[in-house]
């Protein structure tokens, strides 16, 4: 990170210390222990530096620059065999890290003036091959990726409660198009504009990789644990 000492990303996160811890649920007492401070911002350090530099090796003059060719992540083999499970990886729920921790990083290393909480998003969404508005900075990478697929969506209204006993059966796309519903590709790109009229099935297109599976789990996960997320 620009050979920046280290205490100067330690004292850029001190501030904000506690709002980071409150960022996980229930975290380890070890990484609160007065008696090691330093345990819990080395963490949040080593671990935005991996993110920052993973996003960035996907510009061959930067891998290039700084990492060996035969390099088992940072390298075109990385880019190549690599970075498909990083990329996985990176939107699992349980793996994630606030955008804060970028910001800050980014700050002490000095080689970005502009870079600002869009900005941040949008080197996120770069990086997943997204191209979509962002507002504010996101919590983390699973949810500027969640917001990315679900854009122009309005505040959801609550739902009234479901009686126990009732239930409905979602019925597959063959047994759909079988009773007769056509299907056909909308124009949107978020996977909430969803569209049904005169027999007419409207859906956004997605693409479905080895990552998918677990990408919409996580995505799920998400949204039904996060206060605010509106599903």
């Amino acid at each position: 990170m620009a050979s920046k000492p280290l205490d100067h990303f330690i004292k850029a996160m001190r501030p904000i210390e506690k709002q980071l811890q409150d960022s996980y649920h229930n975290l380890d007492k070890k990484w609160k222990d007065p008696k090691h401070p330093g345990q819990f911002f080395m963490l949040m350090i080593l671990d935005g530096c991996f993110m920052l530099e993973v996003m960035r090796m996907r510009d061959e003059n930067y891998r290039k620059k700084r990492y060996a060719t035969h390099d088992p992540v940072f390298s075109s083999y990385g880019v190549n065999h690599r970075l498909p499970y990083i990329k996985r990886d990176m939107l699992v729920m349980e793996n994630q890290l606030p955008l804060l921790v970028l910001k800050k990083l980014l700050e002490v290393e000095g080689l970005q003036s502009d870079m600002d909480d869009v900005s941040i998003n949008e080197m996120i969404l770069q990086f997943f091959g997204v191209k979509a508005k962002t507002t504010g900075l996101g919590l983390h990478p699973l949810d500027v990726y969640r917001k990315s697929l679900l854009h122009g969506t309005p505040p959801w209204l609550p739902l009234p409660p479901i009686p126990s006993q009732s239930f409905e059966v979602l019925r597959s796309a063959v047994e759909l198009r079988e009773s007769g519903v056509k299907f056909r590709k909308s124009n949107s790109t978020s996977l909430a504009d969803i569209d049904f009229k005169d027999g007419v099935l409207s859906l956004p297109p997605i693409e479905v990789d080895d990552n998918t599976d677990s990408m919409l789990l996580n995505i799920m996960a998400f949204g039904h644990l996060h206060v605010g997320t509106g599903s």
